[in-house]
């Protein structure tokens, strides 16, 4: 079984004012199979703002920061 096949990989887009500040950040993830899933959404945000923090481009609380997932 190949492990490639089960990751899934998303890009983060950080933004304020709808203009890019942070991103196209690539996360990827355990393929889940069974009847519930993690909140990967969560885990991906999580991994953006920590980017963001250490790019020095924002910190916490991130107000005014919205977070777009997308398939690369």
């Amino acid at each position: 079984m190949n492990m490639n096949n089960d990751l899934v990989t998303k890009v983060v887009y950080c933004l304020r004012d709808g203009k890019v500040i942070g991103g196209p950040y690539r996360v990827s993830y355990a393929r889940t199979l069974g009847p519930t899933s993690p909140p990967i959404s969560e885990r991906l945000i999580a991994e953006a703002k920590a980017n963001l923090s250490s790019e020095g481009l924002a910190s916490p609380p991130f107000e005014g920061i919205t977070f777009e997932i997308r398939d690369p």
